[in-house]
């Protein structure tokens, strides 16, 4: 490690760790990144399912041990809304 305080290497690690390190970095924001875009396609999935829990209890009404409010108020707290 480069430890002379007139060097023109200011990297705080010797350079064969820095590039592990900005690898590391790009790894990580590719997978922040997926782990983002999967993120979005629940909450979409999630939004349709509950829409489409909403439009079969407004048209056949609380069928009997399905748990309908349940899964409706679990679906709206995972969505972050309460409507």
């Amino acid at each position: 490690m480069n430890t002379d305080p007139e060097s023109s290497d200011k990297r705080p690690y010797p350079v064969s760790e820095y590039t592990k390190l900005l690898y590391r970095c790009a790894q990580l924001r590719a997978a922040l990144a997926t782990a983002e875009a999967e993120r979005d396609h629940l909450r979409e999935a999630l939004t349709d399912m509950r829409a489409g829990w909403r439009y079969i209890r407004q048209q056949h009404g609380d069928l009997g041990g399905v748990g309908w409010q349940r899964c409706e108020d679990a679906a709206s707290a995972a969505l972050g809304d309460a409507s």
